[in-house]
């Protein structure tokens, strides 16, 4: 299979990589260079374009492997790809040994690992090491050649900036044939100095000027890029992206994004929901809000602030470390997602914040109430919480609008949730362990309410039939 039959736009690092893969001497693929380089880019192309055509590969796994992230959330991640069910087992290594004889029934994979910070044991992850006879392949994306020398791969591919050409080409694909316009060709080349030659930020810009016409708008734009000079390069650019889009609800649906893990995949269904439970679409009616929600994912996706990765999404972590940033600054949101912590943070973490996220951690028990009687918002999702909440733990919590608990090991919520007047959104989907709801009857705002994939049978008493509740 040639890669121009696969109707890419092709490039010179995709056609290496392309070669590297098709090569059946070639078992480990490093690809390396600075971040915002292309490393991801390039293989996402590569990714999405291999899962629409025939097959060349019997399976297609992609996992995000950055800074923090443990090697049970990788064999957790590479598990539910495969359809394999390791959650049940409580050690690196009992998952090592399923994942193992998993893979080698998958015959001939492709398994990308994006954005490995530093070396990983394939053999302790439970991965067989590809070679000619089993036509398996392992790519992984890095900043640094010394994790490609520590993991023995057999072919290392660093990726260049870009050269100005090459820079001017890939802007123009992005922003539209307005630019060539005389009017306006010098300053869309004047902002492109301003990229410092990294793809991805003559994408986010590109894209954010896309089909813009009007020669005093490309004035005015570059002015605004060029007194963001202050900061990092990377940031100025995702900044001034961000500081473009159409309106402060798409700002929020994108800040959003942030409280997920950085290796989070979102089906895009999913995100809506969260965006709604937040309340930050607000139509007549909840299919008018899930359109306008769709919407707002395509000028999101549009301007690359989100990726598409199949038919499912993923905010790369330079834009996430971004939106954290202006969380930070914003004072009242905690988000620690994805770090694997073993218990909640401490109270004084707490006192001022409006929204936190713990998702993705391994936080076994809640036991005492803490003083935040401001916050709105709190996700536990995907944490064991072996333990059941404790009663008095909601009782402060009397603005909490939104609780997540979905994921987790939770059986049964405490009484003291009946008390929360102000709640509009529980989020219970696949607490498989769940067993029994407090009555609801006093939750007069509630609005959404998930229940699937719990083992609840009745309905919580004082639930009627007209509360909306997600399948």
């Amino acid at each position: 299979m040639s890669l121009r039959s696969l109707s890419l736009i092709s490039n010179p690092t995709t056609e290496t990589i392309w070669e590297a893969l098709m090569d059946p001497i070639v078992g480990k693929i490093g690809i390396y260079g600075l971040g915002g380089v292309g490393k991801t880019t390039a293989m996402r192309l590569l990714y999405n374009q291999l899962l629409t055509t025939e097959p060349y590969f019997d399976n297609i796994i992609w996992v995000t492997s950055s800074k923090g992230t443990s090697l049970m959330n990788i064999q957790k991640d590479i598990a539910q790809q495969l359809k394999l069910k390791i959650c049940t087992y409580k050690d690196v290594f009992s998952r090592s040994t399923l994942l193992c004889e998993r893979l080698k029934q998958a015959n001939k994979f492709l398994l990308i690992f994006d954005d490995i910070r530093v070396p990983i044991s394939l053999k302790t992850l439970g991965i067989p090491e590809p070679n000619y006879e089993n036509h398996c392949k392992i790519v992984l994306t890095t900043r640094s050649l010394s994790v490609c020398q520590v993991m023995k791969t057999d072919r290392n591919i660093k990726v260049e900036l870009l050269s100005e050409d090459e820079s001017w080409n890939l802007f123009v694909r992005q922003a539209g044939s307005n630019v060539l316009n005389p009017d306006i060709e010098p300053f869309a080349r004047e902002m492109i100095s301003q990229c410092g030659s990294l793809p991805m930020n003559v994408i986010v810009v590109g894209r954010a000027m896309r089909q813009v016409n009007e020669k005093s708008e490309w004035i005015a734009a570059l002015k605004n890029l060029k007194l963001l000079a202050t900061e990092a390069v990377v940031h100025k650019c995702l900044r001034f992206s961000y500081d473009r889009l159409k309106n402060d609800t798409i700002r929020k649906c994108f800040l959003y994004c942030s409280f997920f893990p950085d290796d989070y995949i979102f089906e895009s269904d999913e995100l809506i929901k969260y965006w709604m439970a937040e309340d930050f679409i607000q139509q007549v009616d909840m299919v008018t809000e899930i359109n306008e929600g769709s919407k707002i994912l395509k000028e999101l996706t549009d301007v690359g602030m989100l990726d598409m990765f199949g038919q499912r999404l993923r905010m790369q972590n330079m834009f996430r470390n971004f939106a954290i940033n202006i969380l930070r600054v914003d004072g009242e949101y905690l988000v620690k997602a994805g770090l694997l912590l073993q218990k909640i943070p401490y109270e004084q973490e707490w006192t001022n914040a409006r929204k936190i996220s713990l998702m993705r951690n391994h936080i076994e028990a809640i036991l005492n109430p803490l003083n935040c009687r401001n916050l709105s918002t709190l996700s536990l999702k995907d944490n064991p919480l072996s333990y059941d909440i404790s009663y008095p733990f909601f009782e402060p919590m009397l603005s909490l609008k939104f609780l997540d608990l979905s994921c987790s090991g939770i059986s049964e919520l405490p009484l003291s949730i009946s008390n929360l007047s102000n709640l509009r959104a529980l989020f219970l989907q696949s607490c498989k362990k769940c067993k029994y709801i407090p009555p609801i009857g006093n939750l007069k705002e509630l609005r959404i309410l998930n229940l699937s994939e719990t083992s609840i049978k009745q309905l919580p008493h004082g639930m009627t039939t007209g509360k909306p509740n997600f399948p």
